[in-house]
């Protein structure tokens, strides 16, 4: 499924095109609720993918490129 049509069918145009583009850095749970619906998955199937798997050690990363020095 393109992001054109997941976004008609998850969230409104504007949401997907501005997280894929990312003006938006942000996805609230509703949101990523209506995108596993429109993708037939499961909120827990959603969570389990492996690009979750070190979100600890990237947050840390980039907290610390925030830092002022």
């Amino acid at each position: 499924m393109n992001p054109s049509t997941l976004s008609q069918k998850a969230c409104g145009n504007s949401t997907i095109s501005s997280f894929m583009s990312k003006d938006q850095e942000t996805l609230y749970m509703p949101t990523i609720y209506s995108i596993c619906l429109a993708l037939n998955l499961s909120l827990k199937e959603f969570f389990d993918s492996q690009c979750f798997d070190d979100i600890d050690e990237i947050n840390e990363i980039r907290n610390q490129n925030q830092k002022p020095e």
